[in-house]
């Protein structure tokens, strides 16, 4: 479940199930990592925007929702930043 060296986007989607619409494998991967394993470095102040890093490999990763529009900011997606200078301007913390 760990991010490999090659990755540098995960987007996540929905499913619809006899359930309804649930989370597709990539959000479900990426709400783990963001739970287990990444560790929080910033946050915007808009507070939608993340910005982890990977303690294996020290590589910066953003947490956002591409689709603001679906209520609750739809699927969740995952980005290789190069540095924290890239995420903008935030609250570290």
């Amino acid at each position: 479940n760990k991010l490999l060296p090659h990755e540098q986007e995960l987007i996540g989607g929905d499913v619809v199930t006899a359930n309804g619409i649930a989370s597709d494998e990539v959000a479900t991967r990426i709400l783990w990592l963001v739970s287990n394993h990444l560790v929080k470095v910033s946050v915007d102040d808009t507070g939608w925007r993340t910005l982890y890093v990977d303690p294996d490999d020290g590589r910066y990763w953003e947490l956002h929702y591409p689709n603001g529009e679906i209520h609750g900011g739809g699927p969740p997606a995952l980005t290789r930043r190069s540095s924290i200078e890239e995420f903008g301007s935030s609250t570290i913390g």
